[in-house]
C-alpha cells in the first residue's frame, strides 16, 4: 500500500526516536488497511506514536472507522527504557497523532501490556507487538493477547531480526509456529506477521 505522499512525508519527518523505518511503516499501513470497518487494532508499545500514525493512516486512507487501542506505560514503570521516563512522552504521542488528524480513533491505555490484557474482552483484527524486547516480556505479551485475535486476524511483531533481537525470533519460532494456530503471512524488513487459522 502506498500512502498519500504528503502524509507519508509528515510521518517520516516526525521528530521521534522510534526505530520504525519508512518501509516498515508503509507495511503496517497496509496491514491496518485490511482491517474491516468497525474492526479493532491493538498496538503493544506505542512510545511517541510513529507506528501508531502509520496504522491510523492506513485505516483512514481506506475511509474506514477502526478503533486503535495503544497499550504502553509511557512514563510509568521502573523497567521501561530511560527514554520513556520523559514526562512529555505521552504528550508527544498525542500531539503527533493530533497534528495529522488521526487522534479521533485512538484509544490509549496507560498500563503494563499484560495487566491490560486481564481486563480485555474484545476480538482483535490486528495485533502489533512492539513492547518489551526481553524474551519473558515478548512471550508474556504473545500469550496474554494472541488469544483475542480473531480467526483470519493478523499478528505482527516488530524487530524480528536474528542475531539482534533473538527474543522476538525465539517467541515466533518456539512458541507461535509450533502451536499450529498460525499461517506465516509476510516478513517485510523486520515486521514479521502471521494469520490466525480456523479451528476447524
Amino acid at each position: 500500500m502506498i500512502l498519500a505522499t504528503d502524509l507519508h512525508e509528515k510521518i517520516v519527518n516526525m521528530k521521534s526516536t522510534s526505530s520504525v523505518r519508512p518501509g516498515e511503516g508503509e507495511h503496517l499501513s497496509y496491514l491496518a488497511a485490511q482491517v474491516p470497518h468497525k474492526g479493532v487494532i491493538v498496538e503493544l508499545g506505542s512510545f511517541q506514536g510513529k507506528s501508531t500514525c502509520y496504522l491510523a493512516a492506513g485505516v483512514r486512507q481506506q475511509g474506514r472507522r477502526v478503533r486503535i487501542y495503544c497499550v504502553d506505560l509511557w512514563d510509568l514503570g521502573v523497567y521501561t527504557p530511560n527514554r520513556h521516563h520523559d514526562p512529555m512522552v505521552f504528550q508527544k504521542f498525542q500531539e503527533h497523532l493530533q497534528s495529522l488528524g488521526l487522534w479521533e480513533d485512538i484509544r490509549p491505555i496507560k498500563s503494563n501490556t499484560v495487566a491490560a490484557a486481564m481486563s480485555w474482552s474484545k476480538p482483535v483484527d490486528l495485533l502489533f507487538i512492539d513492547a518489551g524486547h526481553r524474551y519473558e516480556e515478548v512471550c508474556a505479551d504473545f500469550y496474554a493477547w494472541s488469544k483475542f485475535v480473531k480467526t483470519g486476524g493478523v499478528i505482527a511483531f516488530h524487530d524480528y531480526v536474528p542475531g539482534q533481537h533473538d527474543a522476538i525470533v525465539r517467541v515466533v519460532q518456539e512458541e507461535l509456529l509450533p502451536s499450529g494456530c498460525w499461517d506465516f503471512l509476510s516478513l517485510y524488513d523486520s515486521v514479521w506477521s502471521a494469520r490466525k487459522k480456523s479451528r476447524e
